[in-house]
């Protein structure tokens, strides 16, 4: 059995095709692009009318318009749908270069893709991976799942015909998985099929057997009877395989019952007038045939060859039926069972006849009729002429086996050559740039060298020049700069945020949150942090002084110097006042502040907390910035300390450790003043702040709802604040670094001796 996917048709589409002739498995790959090439030829003899009609249709469709963009759409169908490869590959050049011109990268990848098609159908394995890649670059890049799990099945298919099967097995299952990912049951159950066909291939039963069931699986819960049909017949397919390369090693007739088991199920599950049938058919007899060759009661050998004739006949009918073509050879191995000699001398030398002029069918079959003669001779006694063709099989099977270890080779320097094809054109894109470089070098010195003998000419041009020269080169550095600058502040963001803790790890630690984080730069100068020791959950929000660069450095410092005091807090019982106090002293020490008036005053504003989740007691302690606890519909505000984190004037005074007992349901809000002190427009379109009482009123209307709603409500707030004139397009420009986080207590605490109240 082999599968192969066909031309992607929009999105993805695979036909799976059964063999049914008796050949070894070494031969399969040989054989696969002729299955394959065959079944499309019947196709489009089934259907050359009607694709003919829609062809011609098209390519009126495309003479008359101008427009460009539907121009890509007919190419697209015409390439999608044309039943010519060759015909596919011009369409589908003609998608990729205008699609690339109109600046449509959806049309662009399904271009490469049926390149990438076509490449593969035509042996062109190094082209077909290359156009492969581009469509699945492009289709990551719009997030286009379907279309990349395709083209994974794609590239599947690509190193299994050069067999590569680990790289093949790796391509399908990232295609499993992003087909899990999109809940494509299909999709997943026609990779799976192909993995096991793959298996079976390389004598890997039980991997085989196991991919197949997954697929029978899924196919059965969706309701897809030929599929259900296709995975009994591949599961049936398999053991007689397992049989056939094992019964002269390992003799295990039960092989064949189970075959002929899965295959007779099969059977009851494909339509009965298709080639899948016509398949099974074949496939059913074979393993009759196969019984019949060991059976030892003469009765039970004469019921399995009067069956087997059956299922030759029936499959004989269908293919007849649907223009098909039928393995001549199952025929003639029934006459010989048979013991009809003469019969079987006389279908078999018909059908080397027929072919033996045929260099492509003949270069294929050829060991099977040396193989059906020495069985001939076998069974009429004459062992002498059975022996020398039995050695001539035997040789031309070992020759077979070189002939495909010359093919992978060959497939193999395909792939190495065009790895190195890649490495030139990378080195001559290097030896270009140099040559380029040493060109404009050469050009600059020889404008200088004009420019002085300007100068000395005529000096009023001198001057002119030099100082077009001048900002010239000014006009560059300056871009230069700035994009150094703008890739470093880039950088310092991914950085930044690095240094963050994720949405993961608030989730691990809270629980569901609120999490709102709008920087008024590239990077920003408030931050936040949390951790959790033993059973103390510690979450801080704080605010920079100014923003950008200035602000993260000041951000980083605060983190790096939360971690360092983290490490050494008292695990049994923590301050949240004896932390800032700690943050307050290190921070001094590394911005080197000691009071002076004409140093820097640069500081951080940051409310802390600190919970235990055993009893719910949370410690707060702020540096200017308070806390927010709404508890049964009220919105109570816990006051900071007014000094910050650095230098002050009231720096001699600790910061307050506040202790409060929490209750289920509260809601626990830690803020900057981004965007309370927000500039914006109010009802009656007055332009002012945002406001505390504004913030506390937003936060008691939402905190009932889920935090992912509270985040959309307070979004919105925000953005209807900022606009203009109420324009969508126009809005206020943003003041500040904002940050908003919140949290929901879930559960009640433990009966205390002592229950601490909540105070403000």
């Amino acid at each position: 059995m082999k599968a192969f996917a066909t031309k992607p048709h929009n999105k993805r589409i695979h036909t799976y095709t059964l063999m049914t002739t008796r050949e070894t498995m070494y031969l399969y790959r040989h054989i696969l692009l002729t299955i394959l090439s065959v079944l499309i030829s019947v196709c489009v003899v089934a259907q050359e009318d009607e694709d003919m009609r829609f062809q011609d249709s098209l390519y009126s469709a495309l003479c008359e318009t101008k427009d460009d963009m539907h121009r890509l759409k007919i190419i697209h169908e015409i390439a999608r749908s044309h039943p010519n490869i060759d015909s596919v590959e011009h369409y589908a050049k003609k998608e990729v270069e205008l699609a690339k011109r109109l600046g449509k990268p959806h049309y662009e990848s399904l271009g490469y893709s049926y390149l990438g098609w076509k490449a593969l159908v035509s042996s062109e394995y190094s082209s077909a991976s290359n156009y492969i890649f581009r469509s699945i670059s492009i289709s990551d890049s719009l997030g286009e799942k379907d279309q990349i799990a395709y083209d994974y099945t794609l590239l599947g298919d690509s190193y299994m015909l050069t067999n590569d099967i680990s790289s093949a097995n790796a391509n399908y299952q990232k295609a499993i998985e992003i087909y899990q990912e999109i809940d494509d049951k299909k999709g997943i159950c026609e990779v799976l099929v192909q993995m096991a066909q793959i298996d079976n291939e390389n004598m890997m039963y039980e991997m085989a057997e196991e991919c197949a069931k997954k697929a029978h699986k899924i196919y059965s819960e969706i309701g897809e009877i030929a599929g259900v049909g296709h995975s009994l017949a591949i599961i049936g397919d398999i053991y007689y395989t397992k049989y056939g390369n094992t019964r002269f090693t390992n003799h295990d007739p039960s092989l064949l019952d189970i075959a002929q088991s899965y295959t007779r199920e099969a059977i009851s599950k494909i339509n009965s007038n298709s080639h899948a049938s016509s398949v099974c058919n074949n496939r059913y007899a074979d393993i009759l045939l196969s019984k019949a060759a060991i059976a030892t009661s003469p009765v039970n050998k004469a019921m399995l060859l009067d069956s087997s004739k059956i299922y030759i006949d029936r499959a004989i009918e269908i293919s007849q039926t649907n223009g098909l073509t039928f393995p001549e050879t199952q025929y003639d191995m029934w006459l010989i069972l048979s013991k009809k000699y003469k019969e079987a001398h006389e279908a078999t030398d018909s059908v080397y006849n027929n072919y033996k002029n045929d260099l492509e069918h003949f270069a294929d079959n050829n060991y099977q009729f040396l193989e059906l003669y020495s069985t001939l001779y076998e069974h009429e006694g004459n062992h002498k002429e059975a022996l020398r063709l039995s050695r001539i099989y035997n040789e031309l099977r070992h020759n077979s086996h070189k002939t495909d270890f010359a093919a992978n080779a060959a497939r193999n320097m395909a792939k190495n050559e065009f790895d190195q094809q890649l490495l030139e054109r990378e080195l001559h894109y290097q030896a270009e740039n140099l040559i380029r470089n040493a060109i404009l070098i050469f050009i600059s010195v020889f404008l200088i060298m004009a420019i002085v003998m300007i100068v000395i000419i005529i000096r009023s041009y001198r001057r002119s020049r030099e100082i077009n020269h001048i900002l010239d080169n000014q006009n560059n550095e300056l871009t230069t700069i700035n994009k150094q600058m703008t890739d470093g502040i880039n950088y310092a963001s991914v950085i930044q945020r690095a240094a963050l803790p994720s949405d993961t790890q608030l989730s691990s630690t809270f629980g569901q949150h609120l999490l709102i984080y709008r920087p008024l730069s590239t990077i920003s100068g408030d931050f936040y942090w949390s951790t959790q020791i033993g059973r103390y959950k510690f979450l801080a929000v704080a605010d920079s002084t100014g923003h950008g660069v200035p602000g993260a450095l000041l951000s980083m410092l605060g983190i790096s110097t939360l971690n360092e005091i983290a490490t050494r807090v008292n695990i049994n019982n923590p301050s949240a006042g004896d932390m800032l106090n700690d943050m307050r002293r290190a921070f001094k020490e590394s911005l080197h502040q000691n009071g002076n008036l004409d140093e820097n005053h640069d500081g951080i504003d940051i409310s802390l907390v600190i919970i235990d989740s055993s009893n719910l007691t949370m410690r707060y302690a702020g540096a200017f910035r308070p806390i927010a606890i709404v508890r049964d519909g009220t919105f109570h505000k816990l006051k900071a300390d007014r000094m910050p984190i650095g230098t002050h004037h009231n720096e001699s005074n600790h910061f307050t450790d506040h202790t409060f007992q929490l209750r289920a349901d509260d809601v626990i809000y830690l803020y900057t003043d981004g965007m309370t002190d927000q500039y914006g427009f109010d009802e009656g379109h007055n332009f002012r702040k945002f406001t505390s009482q504004r913030f506390s009123e937003m936060i008691l209307d939402i905190h009932k709802l889920p935090f992912d709603e509270q985040k959309e409500r307070i979004d919105a707030t925000y953005t209807k604040w900022r606009t203009i004139n109420n324009s969508s397009e126009e809005l206020c420009e943003q003041t500040d670094d904002a940050l908003i986080i919140g949290i929901r207590i879930e559960q009640s605490a433990p009966s205390l001796q002592q229950t601490l109240p909540l105070e403000f």
